[in-house]
């Protein structure tokens, strides 16, 4: 699990650096992610977390919904193969799979679904799933117990 966000946080740190080197398509992307237009709500373990989100698209043409991976309390990213309104499931890719970072804990989803709308550039949506929590200290998570169903939304974001 640290591997995975070790990864995660590589990923965002070379978009942003690769950006800064004049790139146009990550110079548009980090726009967009700094374009905290929408909100994103998730309820796991009978609490519920709220974050300002953006929509974009990765120059290797996947599209991400996520929180700000800078200023946000709760950080979530969730990958899309498409923009169009259609039912997809969370991918099960180690490469992208989805995370959610609560002040809770931090959740792996393992299954789900996204719903998503996107009715003239306006994206919104609802999810559900199960996910595996780790606990323990940073660098020494495991996995705990069984998956535990979540769900949540997402509206106001723009293409």
């Amino acid at each position: 699990m640290k591997k995975l966000l070790i990864l995660s946080v590589l990923i965002f740190s070379s978009y942003f650096a690769f950006a800064q080197s004049g790139n146009t398509k990550m110079m548009e992307m980090l726009k967009k992610m700094q374009n905290n237009n929408g909100k994103i709500m998730l309820v796991i373990e009978g609490k519920t977390f709220s974050e300002k989100s953006s929509f974009f698209q990765t120059p290797k043409g996947k599209f991400v919904l996520s929180t700000n991976m800078a200023t946000a309390t709760n950080t979530f990213a969730i990958v899309l193969p498409k923009k169009e309104s259609g039912n997809y499931p969370f991918s099960t890719d180690k490469k992208e799979a989805t995370t959610f970072v609560t002040r809770s804990g931090m959740y792996e989803v393992k299954s789900g679904t996204i719903r998503l709308i996107n009715s003239g550039g306006k994206i919104s949506g609802t999810f559900t799933g199960k996910a595996q929590k780790f606990i323990g200290k940073s660098g020494n998570q495991k996995p705990q117990g069984d998956l535990i169903p979540f769900s949540g939304s997402f509206s106001g974001l723009t293409e």
